[in-house]
């Protein structure tokens, strides 16, 4: 992190450093000077490649709220599969439109700041701040959007 950053500070330093001098405007040139003199040509400078700088380190996403005891919500997912999730406190059911449904319970109540993950053997879900991560057995883990919810 140090390294990125202090590249970051050499990026802007030279960039600084390399900027041509804006020319002063006409009416500010010395009344001396002759108008018919050719100028001095303008020095070229070195700029420094155009690269994107790192972002700079943010804080995590936030996380959503804990769902209400009692509460539901449908969820769409990428790989084509639909989900309907009933939160209940420390464990959630989950519902297949095949009518298939499995009972996670919550190993730890989240903290803070932390996604809330329900388990059992072997399904998974993990309610963050892009969505809801599903795993269904021996399947890819898939991102799920919410498509409707109670209150």
């Amino acid at each position: 992190m140090r390294r990125h950053a202090a590249l970051i500070v050499s990026a802007f330093v030279l960039a600084a450093c390399n900027r041509a001098p804006a020319p002063a405007p006409a009416d500010a040139l010395p009344e001396t000077a002759s108008t018919t003199e050719p100028r001095a040509p303008a020095t070229a400078s070195v700029a420094a490649p155009a690269t994107s700088p790192e972002p700079a380190a943010s804080a995590p996403p936030q996380q959503p709220a804990p769902m209400p005891e009692g509460s539901f919500a449908s969820y769409q997912c990428d790989d084509g599969a639909q989900v309907e999730v009933h939160f209940n406190g420390m464990a959630a059911g989950v519902s297949w439109p095949d009518g298939r449904s499995v009972q996670l319970s919550q190993p730890k109540s989240a903290a803070a700041g932390e996604p809330q993950v329900y388990s059992n053997r072997k399904v998974r879900i993990e309610r963050a701040a892009d969505g809801l991560h599903l795993r269904d057995g021996d399947k890819a883990e898939t991102l799920c959007t919410e498509t409707e919810a109670s209150a």
